[in-house]
């Protein structure tokens, strides 16, 4: 490769001193048994004082294993101030702060994307959302799309049964011209639409 390295680049910014990208089996904490999907985790040993407020919950997104990034809920709309100044020093945006409307606040540094959302009367929590911008993640989304929710509210009723569909032999010929009038592609059934099993 000419000299050059075919590995990326670790980030320098992430969470309590964990880079993002940075292997679960590489990360020093201890993580709780959630009984949830291997994207999602918390901490066992986590410490809810986090940008001088008082979490009431922290998720951590892994994608492929690596870290990707944390989901912070806070209780309270008076910590919404605090919490914005405290994440502006910790992560200082290198563009201007986006404001979306009265609830969400957004800013980028060279790593990190950074989401702030306070939920209003509808559930008076303050999410904040932030993720690794890397290009070992193949996206980099303006929005936190890929975070996890927290295990208590991202559980399936029963154990879970992934989608499935059957593919049958095709029933006659196929012609790839875009048109779907040829008896077998009538002859198959529709999918359901496709989702993230990440979002």
């Amino acid at each position: 490769m000419d000299g050059q390295s075919s590995t990326f680049a670790q980030p320098e910014e992430g969470f309590r001193g964990v880079c993002w990208c940075t292997r679960r089996s590489e990360i020093p904490w201890q993580w709780s048994d959630s009984g949830f999907a291997a994207p999602c985790a918390q901490r066992a040993d986590e410490d809810y004082d986090v940008f001088g407020v008082r979490a009431a919950e922290l998720t951590y997104t892994f994608r492929n294993s690596l870290l990707y990034g944390v989901r912070i809920e806070i209780a309270g709309k008076e910590h919404c101030r605090l919490l914005i100044v405290s994440l502006k020093k910790a992560y200082a945006p290198t563009n201007r702060v986006e404001r979306r409307g009265q609830c969400v606040w957004r800013w980028q540094t060279q790593e990190t994307s950074i989401w702030v959302e306070w939920g209003g009367a509808r559930d008076g929590l303050l999410t904040a959302c932030l993720w690794g911008r890397h290009r070992m993640f193949a996206d980099d989304s303006d929005t936190p799309i890929y975070l996890a929710l927290p295990p208590r509210r991202n559980r399936f009723p029963g154990p879970y049964v992934p989608r499935q569909y059957v593919c049958y032999r095709r029933s006659g010929p196929i012609t790839i011209d875009g048109r779907l009038d040829e008896k077998a592609w009538r002859d198959a059934p529709w999918t359901d639409f496709f989702q993230d099993h990440q979002a």
